[in-house]
């Protein structure tokens, strides 16, 4: 079951997690990828994020792909003169036929112009906290309190869509992480 026709997120097997920030964001995401991953061991998970998130996405085991994409809507991404960029990764994710998308974001980020480019690209479950009322650019959304009640980390807040999609959290509870290759590690002596 691909794409258009998933309506119900217990029978997602291809879902698109959009981090779209740096290296230390994604690896901030990792507890929550992990409980993805464990509740929906068959499901494919592919990371959207900027050059400089993939990086350490490639060291992340509960990734199965990943597609890079500076969003003009974030800082550090470089100026660019038109939209063409933007419309070809719309091409992109809907070629892929994501059943889901779900949008990590911190409170200071508004996850509609990514809730947006899910939207034009056909993929009918979207996920993501925020704070205002985003009407049909997310199938399901959590309210966001932040920084008016102090949540806790992120992975804590995560935790609400884990009960809310019948997931758990990860085992190993709400530690980041990712695997080193062998020949990475440095030892000092």
């Amino acid at each position: 079951m691909l794409g258009a026709n998933v309506t119900d997120w217990n029978t997602v097997q291809n879902i698109l997690c959009v981090r779209l920030d740096a290296m230390g964001d994604v690896l901030m995401t990792t507890p929550a990828l992990r409980a993805l991953r464990e509740s929906l061991p068959t499901t494919r998970l592919t990371l959207l994020t900027s050059a400089a998130g993939a990086g350490i996405a490639a060291l992340v085991p509960e990734i199965d792909d990943v597609l890079v994409y500076d969003a003009p809507w974030l800082k550090a991404t470089t100026p660019r003169s038109d939209s063409r960029p933007d419309y070809a990764m719309i091409e992109r994710l809907r070629a892929r036929r994501f059943d889901a998308a779900i949008i990590f974001t911190v409170y200071s980020q508004n996850p509609l112009p990514t809730a947006l480019l899910c939207y034009m690209a056909d993929i009918p479950l979207r996920l993501a906290h925020c704070r205002e009322n985003p009407y049909q650019l997310l199938s399901d959304w959590i309210h966001e309190t932040e920084p008016q009640r102090v949540f806790g980390t992120r992975y804590a807040a995560s935790l609400i869509w884990w009960r809310r999609l019948a997931a758990r959290p990860a085992t190993n509870g709400s530690r980041c992480g990712c695997r080193l290759p062998h020949a990475s590690i440095y030892r000092h002596c």
